[in-house]
């Protein structure tokens, strides 16, 4: 494993795999290694510097975060690293650093830098892969998401709010 500062996550398939942070110019710029449920090394493809978030959908798509040293922005790749979706594009507003993301069976949701608005990726619906949403907790470092009702945390502050997708407001426990 040649990971420095790792982003690990599980595969589907009882394998996993680990991302390294940063890329030096002058090393291997395969940072994403994965590996199979005995821990032998499967695939490795570079997904690009300043990796902020790495993880795992439930169908085993690799969906990668970036901070601000890094404007690629969003991207989903396969577990052999396949470029599979980009956020290039999207429409996502103010998206120069990914601070919060979490995955479901279906999404990828993200909170990014610097309007962080609510941020809901589906690629493989054609008609509308991203939808987005204002948000009024900023800097969020963590959200999850169960059906239309989404939790915001931003630790520094102790600041959370619960937002609720269907009438686009805050829910009736609101925001602190």
């Amino acid at each position: 494993m040649r990971a420095r500062w790792p982003h690990p996550d599980r595969l589907p398939d009882g394998g996993f795999v680990v991302a390294a942070s940063r890329t030096r110019r002058h090393e291997d710029a395969h940072q994403v290694q994965g590996f199979d449920s005995l821990g032998r090394e499967t695939s490795a493809f570079s997904a690009g510097d300043a990796i902020e978030h790495l993880l795992v959908d439930e169908a085993g798509h690799i969906w990668v975060g970036h901070f601000d040293e890094n404007p690629a922005g969003i991207r989903r790749w396969s577990a052999t690293g396949r470029l599979a979706w980009t956020s290039d594009g999207a429409r996502i507003p103010g998206l120069f650093d990914c601070y919060a993301r979490n995955v479901s069976t279906t999404a990828a949701w993200a909170c990014p830098y610097t309007d962080f608005p609510l941020v809901e990726i589906r690629p493989d619906h054609t008609g509308r892969p991203v939808r987005v949403w204002s948000n009024r907790v900023r800097g969020a470092k963590a959200v999850a998401v169960h059906g239309e009702r989404v939790t915001f945390v931003q630790p520094t502050d102790a600041a959370w709010g619960v937002f609720d997708l269907t009438s686009r407001h805050p829910a009736p426990e609101g925001c602190r």
